[in-house]
């Protein structure tokens, strides 16, 4: 595998680097793996990102985009920093259009295969989904006090919420694992100063080796968020590690659970919240159901699997129209 740096998320005009280097290299087939923000934190940067897969149509390349979100799935008006205008959807719009302008588009639920489907009158998506990492606790064991909450820290996530729970039930340690997201890079910061309490344990950006202790020396995995987006990593991470999950309880996590069958146990606020949490707690065997519940789902929908299926289409988009 080469890999060659040739863009950045600062800058519009680099991203043509990505058109300069397809005319250089000319490969069979041109993959993006995006979200609707993965090009930057502004909209114009976003949308002429949205543009990069029919630019690369265009020039003659097969292309294959993963499309991780859409604006119809996202509940705006829940989060405070992001404006929910008509110019924010109408601009989301847009860059679905050009992105939906690839050979094919694969999402990660069904739900947005439906809206994109309905909506945008698209004939040319695929389900494929996002996966679970493949076991990486192969001899779990239980109990314990540890609650994570694991990924970017912004605020998507109700830490407010979580941090008075936990403060009222007492004898329990809160590790915030993370760092500050990129389009809200002082929040980690600002959440330190707001809270700087003793039972809570502020990690950071998480390096690829210390992912496995960090999971397996937590007890249960917190889904704090306040609105969801695309399908959770973090999720997939929990399961991976047969760690029981509780989450907000949100629309998006019941269909994720329909379609994937991962337990997760659901919070609607504070109370609740406490109760699930002394519930867990308390009763090992049960950590051990639902955590061994979402190790086998690792093994149903792993990502060695979802390679396979995108390779397989890879095949299709490139041999299509061969005699």
């Amino acid at each position: 595998v080469e890999i060659i740096r040739c863009w950045k998320n600062v800058s519009t005009l680099s991203l043509l680097n990505i058109i300069k280097y397809l005319k250089i290299i000319d490969p069979d087939l041109v993959y993006f793996n995006i979200s609707m923000t993965t090009w930057g934190n502004s909209k114009t940067i976003n949308l002429f990102g949205a543009l990069i897969p029919l630019l690369s149509r265009l020039m003659g390349h097969k292309v294959v985009s993963t499309l991780h979100n859409i604006l119809e799935i996202t509940e705006l008006n829940k989060i405070k920093y992001i404006p929910n205008s008509n110019i924010t959807r109408l601009g989301a719009s847009i860059a679905t259009r050009f992105i939906l302008r690839s050979h094919k588009v694969t999402v990660t639920m069904k739900e947005m295969k439906d809206i994109l489907e309905k909506k945008y009158k698209a004939k040319n998506v695929v389900y494929i989904p996002h996966g679970t990492f493949n076991v990486r606790n192969k001899n779990p064991t239980f109990g314990g006090n540890k609650l994570l909450i694991f990924g970017y820290v912004s605020p998507q996530k109700d830490y407010d919420l979580i941090i008075e729970a936990v403060q009222e039930l007492g004898n329990l340690q809160l590790i915030i694992a993370g760092t500050s997201h990129p389009k809200y890079p002082n929040y980690l910061e600002t959440l330190k100063k707001k809270y700087p309490l003793d039972f809570i344990k502020y990690i950071g950006y998480v390096p690829e080796n210390n992912i496995d202790s960090i999971f397996k020396n937590s007890t249960i995995v917190i889904l704090p968020y306040k609105v969801c987006t695309g399908a959770s990593g973090v999720l997939n991470l929990a399961c991976s590690y047969a760690r029981p999950v509780i989450a907000s309880d949100l629309e998006f996590f019941h269909k994720i659970i329909e379609e994937e069958g991962q337990e997760i146990l659901f919070y609607k606020d504070k109370e609740s919240l406490k109760k699930l949490i002394k519930k867990l707690i308390s009763d090992v065997e049960l950590q051990r159901e639902l955590g061994m519940k979402n190790l086998e789902v690792c093994k149903k929908f792993n990502l060695t699997k979802t390679a396979e299926m995108l390779v397989s289409l890879f095949e299709d988009v490139i041999n299509e129209g061969k005699d």
